[in-house]
């Protein structure tokens, strides 16, 4: 299946970019290289990508299977279980998927997390 990043109109003005779409499908993706436990701000990231999703779930017939696309166990478990991301994510009708990766492709997504630490941001007086 061919997924395309789109930029989808919303209703009354504005819009939301999207990492891959099918709209034959109805197929709307957020999707999440990271790899292991998520730290720091990412969990945010991967919620405000899940309000992404339930908006145009709400507002999009078309959109009738949005997905949070992991690319590894250890960080979609932050959106799976009894936390109230979690029973968010499902109560909007988003899936959490996790999509197997060769080796030779999580070896250079580790090294890409390695040369890009976090730093936390800076706040201004």
């Amino acid at each position: 299946m061919l997924l395309q990043p789109a930029r989808v109109q919303l209703p009354g003005g504005g819009y939301i970019d999207v990492d891959g779409v099918n709209e034959a499908e109805g197929i709307y993706v957020e999707a999440y290289a990271h790899q292991g436990k998520l730290r720091g701000g990412q969990p945010d990231k991967v919620a405000s990508d899940a309000l992404k999703l339930a908006l145009l779930a709400r507002l999009r017939p078309e959109c009738r299977r949005p997905i949070l696309l992991f690319a590894s166990n250890d960080a979609a478990s932050s959106f799976e279980g009894n936390r109230w991301t979690a029973r968010a994510i499902r109560e909007f009708g988003i899936k959490v998927h996790v999509v197997d990766l060769t080796s030779e492709v999580v070896a250079g997504l580790n090294a890409a997390q390695i040369r890009q630490p976090m730093v936390p941001a800076e706040v201004s007086a």
